[in-house]
Parts: structure tokens; C-alpha cells; sequence
């Protein structure tokens, strides 16, 4: 009897030993589980600020690249417009031209039919010399 209420004893106080271990390691466990779920928040509020942040990112993305779709639409725009201007510019050139080489052509004709009255009036200046000193020696032999 005295050996049962000696492995009793002994067994309450292994059992109360276990239970104390235990006791022990659920505190440990629930102090690590804080610990964790303290690094969870943090890690979650990490993880929302960065998603805002990547949301922010992408909407300053996309503006740009639509800023730069505008900017990129209006210098091709532009450089349509200079085309189109120095083609203008080349056909009125060409105008011009045809214009010039009009008037030069004009010019020459009309230089040349100067030269011919200035002959022309040179030959008549000379006959009405002619003629006046031919009118002048009749009035003398008369």
C-alpha cells in the first residue's frame, strides 16, 4: 500500500511537472503567436502601403505615357504640316520659276525689238540728216 501511495505520489508529481512544462510551453506558444501575428500587421499594413504606392505608380504611369502619346501625336502632326508646307512651297517655288523664266523670256523679246526700233530710228535719224543737209545744199545752189 505504502509503495502504491508512493508511485501515486510520484506519478501526481510527474503529472504535475508535465503540467507545468505544458504550462510553460503553451505561455511560450502564445507569446511567440503574439509575436507573430504582431509581424503579420506590420507585414499587411507594409503590404497595403506598397499596394497603394504600386496603384499610385501606375496611375503616374499611365499619365505619362498618355502625356506621351499627346506629345508624340502632336510632333507628327507638326512635321505633317511642315510637309505639307514645303510641298506647298516647292509647288509655289516651281510657280515662281515658270513666272521668271516667263518674264526673262519677255524681257529678251522685248530687248531685242528695242534694239531693232533703236536701229531703226538710228536709220531714220541718219535719212533725216541726209535729207536736211540734202534740203540745205538745194537752198544753196537756188
Amino acid at each position: 500500500l505504502v509503495e502504491t501511495e508512493r508511485a501515486v505520489k510520484a506519478i501526481k508529481l510527474q503529472n504535475q511537472q508535465l503540467r507545468q512544462d505544458h504550462m510553460k510551453r503553451v505561455k511560450q506558444l502564445t507569446e511567440e503567436c503574439d509575436q507573430f501575428k504582431v509581424t503579420v500587421k506590420m507585414l499587411e499594413d507594409k503590404n497595403k502601403k506598397q499596394s497603394k504606392e504600386v496603384n499610385e505608380l501606375g496611375k503616374t504611369k499611365l499619365s505619362q505615357a498618355t502625356k506621351i502619346k499627346a506629345i508624340e501625336d502632336s510632333v507628327n502632326s507638326l512635321q505633317n504640316d511642315y510637309i505639307k508646307k514645303i510641298q506647298e512651297l516647292g509647288k509655289e517655288c516651281d510657280q515662281l520659276k515658270a513666272t521668271a523664266k516667263i518674264s526673262e523670256d519677255k524681257n529678251s523679246k522685248q530687248s531685242m525689238e528695242m534694239n531693232e526700233l533703236n536701229q531703226t530710228k538710228l536709220g531714220q535719224v541718219t535719212k533725216i540728216k541726209n535729207l536736211e543737209e540734202s534740203v540745205s545744199s538745194l537752198k544753196d545752189e537756188n
